[in-house]
């Protein structure tokens, strides 16, 4: 994102925050998850058994070298939508669907834009862009649009 900000910057463009923000984000994974949640996500998780979970693990933990495009995270993005189904509707589906309308939003009132998200998010939101395409958007989407300020967080890794 750092790059699309510079980018946005240099080109004296506008920047339009299609995702949510985490405060919304975090408040439905809280109103999504209770007790029971927990109880059935981790009942699902070991009736999967040993190499079910080795499988899993690995689709998990995918090196981020070999992450290209949607695609490369699918595996990660439907166990997480099978054995957790609770957070993948609001981690992933929930957000797929508003960013799709905001950007949809966008499309529609003559904004040509790039679109940086997480690779889990593309094939979500070009499946619902689609949708949206035919069925139209909801009223009342709105979408906040900025200038680029360039204050980036810079955390090292070693």
């Amino acid at each position: 994102m750092e790059a699309a900000i510079r980018a946005a910057a240099e080109q004296d463009a506008e920047i339009a925050l299609i995702d949510d923000p985490i405060s919304e984000t975090i408040e439905a994974l809280a109103d999504r998850l209770g007790p029971g949640s927990v109880i059935k996500m981790v009942t699902r998780f070991q009736l999967q058994g040993p190499s079910g979970r080795l499988a899993q693990f690995e689709a998990m933990t995918l090196p981020f070298k070999r992450v290209e495009s949607g695609e490369d995270v699918q595996p990660a993005v439907e166990y997480m939508r099978r054995f957790f189904p609770e957070i993948g509707e609001v981690l992933i589906d929930q957000r797929d669907e508003r960013m799709a309308q905001r950007l949809h939003k966008l499309r529609n009132d003559g904004y040509d834009v790039v679109a940086v998200v997480g690779a889990g998010h593309h094939l979500g939101i070009q499946k619902k862009l689609e949708h949206l395409d035919r069925a139209g958007a909801e009223p009342g989407i709105t979408v906040p649009i900025r200038s680029p300020r360039i204050r980036v967080t810079e955390i090292p890794v070693e």
